[in-house]
């Protein structure tokens, strides 16, 4: 059974991320970013270097530093530490942005090995 949200059909967000910003001293890294994921959704992020996508990977699964605003999975602040935030890293993959393709795979083939 999938849990849903009031009479809306769609499930519950699984993340969810409200007003969430991150700074590199003065510059910004992510500005008042706001985003739902549902179970079973694939988000991907694409852009130019340095447009905020690994900071946002890192920010979800609490690898980087210095966010604010909220940030809730299964509708409670990430953990901070132990079993529980072992098991965020594992549900949040990161492909990082490389050059070292292996030239007989498809781009679905890649992105499976991320």
């Amino acid at each position: 059974m999938t849990e849903t949200t009031g009479t809306d059909s769609r499930p519950a967000p699984l993340v969810v991320l409200s007003g969430v910003n991150n700074h590199f001293g003065a510059p910004h890294g992510l500005q008042d970013i706001d985003l739902e994921i549902t179970r079973g959704e694939v988000v991907v992020l694409t852009g130019q270097s340095g447009s905020g996508n690994s900071t946002l990977c890192r920010t979800i699964n609490r690898l980087g530093t210095g966010h604010s605003g909220p940030i809730a999975r299964h509708r409670r602040p990430l953990p901070a530490e132990g079993r529980e935030l072992a098991q965020l890293r594992a549900e949040v993959r990161i492909g990082f942005q490389s050059s070292n393709l292996f030239a007989p795979k498809t781009v679905l083939e890649h992105v499976g090995l991320a």
